[in-house]
């Protein structure tokens, strides 16, 4: 008895070529049905699309329709199978001649469908040409000009595609996504996700675990996330939102903006502006040539910035704010503030802890103060060539320390003085004690008012 161990099908043909007399072309289909006893099914195309589903059973079945402009050309195209020990292996092969016709456009392709068992991991390579799968177990996808659709996976996949999308959508593993030229979209991932990109767009949503992305040239959206999110972008804009991890964003020459994140946050960008709101942990920001806005922050904000604004509403924790040629507007800040800037105003309003400002080349404006928690709420206050104005509720109690020079001090609640003079008071206010208010300025007045 003869045992075939590994078996070589070429080109079995169901079907009679069909060539088309007018437009003199080639068409033909091809089948066969190969036993699978485990491994890997590796698949090795080009020129044409695939598609991949899965049957329940030990078959791996191969259909495909070969097209060609010219039928002697066509005929030469090939399509290998080998049942192995370790898998099965699928491969198309084409004549290396190239097709000359006078006139007219010369095209050739094979659109291959492939069925696999579900236990099966594949291998998949091509190109020109796209890919769907739907279905499959873990596996290795490879493609360029063409783009890739997965669809209900299990297990781990790895994609790597150029100069076509790449969309999964419900898959039960880990996805790894290299691309570039073009876009990316991961929705519905039970386990971690990565993906690299550039030149095109990332859109996430609905991962459980953890994201990380690295992209240029083109914007990143991901949303509800269960796990910490890093996100790298530049020369374009960022969205991130309703995620329950921490997040992480590294970015420049783009928008960032950060929404209902339940854990920390931390954002570096450059030349662009930072917007985040609805955070549950502490918001750190380190930004250059761009505004930034925090809102609803539920634990510290630190910013640092420079040649833009910084502005912080409802601050539940401290507030750290070093700028440089930008104004400062921070309103509702539960703890401290401590501000750094130049060449522009400061606004503090409805501060609940210590306030201590360094400006220079512009305004200080301290408004609508709670009562300190524990009865006293230290105020330092320095600038040059502009004004402070401070106003202080009634009861307050304090040690004053106000001094400028080619300015004048003007104060609405009465000050018991150890020494006045035209451009300086040291006294106190109220029942004066350790809680000290020092103001200090260089060619601009001093203004205490009554809250």
């Amino acid at each position: 008895m003869l045992r075939i161990n590994k078996v070589l099908i070429i080109l079995v043909l169901l079907a009679a070529p069909v060539v088309r007399a007018a437009e003199d072309r080639y068409e033909v289909q091809f089948g066969r049905t190969l036993n699978y006893r485990g491994g890997r099914v590796s698949v090795d195309h080009r020129f044409g699309p695939v598609t991949v589903r899965t049957e329940p059973g030990n078959n791996v079945t191969v259909r495909a329709t070969i097209r060609a402009s010219d039928p002697a050309f066509g005929q030469k195209i090939r399509i290998k199978a080998v049942e192995e020990g370790n898998g099965v292996s699928v491969r198309t092969e084409f004549p290396e001649e190239r097709i000359i016709i006078r006139s007219g456009e010369s095209s050739y392709s094979v659109d291959l469908r492939i069925t696999v068992p579900p236990q099966a991991t594949l291998r998949l390579t091509n190109r020109f040409g796209s890919i769907d799968a739907e279905g499959i177990g873990a596996s290795e996808i490879t493609n360029s000009h063409g783009s890739i659709r997965l669809r209900d996976t299990r297990g781990n996949q790895v994609v790597e595609n150029a100069f076509g999308s790449v969309d999964v959508q419900d898959a039960a593993g880990d996805i790894s996504i290299v691309n570039s030229n073009a876009s990316v979209r991961a929705v519905t991932i039970a386990g971690a996700l990565n993906i690299s990109n550039r030149f095109g767009s990332v859109s996430v949503n609905d991962v459980a675990r953890r994201v990380v992305v690295k992209n240029s040239n083109g914007t990143v959206d991901v949303r509800e996330t269960d796990g910490p999110v890093s996100i790298t972008n530049s020369f374009s804009n960022t969205k991130v939102s309703t995620i329950k991890g921490a997040v992480e964003v590294l970015s420049q020459n783009g928008r960032v903006e950060v929404a209902t994140v339940g854990a920390p946050v931390s954002v570096r960008n450059s030349f662009g502006a930072v917007d985040a709101k609805e955070i549950a942990g502490s918001l750190t920001v380190n930004n250059a040539n761009g505004n930034v806005s925090a809102k609803e922050i539920n634990g510290d904000l630190i910013v640092e910035t420079r040649f833009g604004t910084a502005r912080g509403d409802t601050i539940r924790g401290a507030a750290r704010i070093t700028n440089a040629n930008g104004a400062v507007n921070l309103t509702g800040v539960t703890k401290d503030a401590r501000v750094r800037t130049s060449f522009s105003s400061v606004f503090l309003k409805e501060i609940g802890g210590a306030i201590d400002v360094q400006n220079e080349n512009g305004a200080v404006s301290v408004t609508d103060l709670a009562p300190p928690a524990g009865g006293c709420r230290p105020i330092a206050v320095r600038t040059t060539f502009s004004s402070i104005k401070l106003e202080l509720p009634a009861g307050s109690s304090y040690t004053v320390n106000a001094s400028t020079s080619f300015g004048h001090i003007k104060s609405d609640l009465p000050i018991t003085t150890r020494s006045l003079g035209e451009e300086s008071v040291s006294g106190t206010i109220g029942r004066g004690g350790a809680c000290k208010l020092e103001l200090s300025n260089t060619n601009g007045n001093i203004t205490i008012d009554r809250d």
